[in-house]
């Protein structure tokens, strides 16, 4: 069963207006490495990333100093 030329096209519009996209590289292999330990987590390897981020994001936040 093929998907109507129409529907591709609605999906692609659809996908330009609600995402940005990012292109990254990986070394050879390390991209199935990934992938796998997604997996193992029940994440996309799109989702890792994004969780990643997030947490670098978190983790690096400058946070105000306590009062002396």
């Amino acid at each position: 069963m093929s998907v109507p030329l129409s529907r591709l096209k609605a999906n692609a519009n659809y996908q330009a207006k609600a995402y940005d996209k990012v292109t990254i590289a990986f070394k050879k292999g390390k991209r199935d490495y990934y992938k796998a330990e997604a997996a193992k987590r029940g994440l996309s390897l799109a989702s890792l990333i994004q969780t990643a981020v997030e947490k670098y994001i978190e983790d690096t936040a400058s946070k105000p100093e306590s009062p002396t």
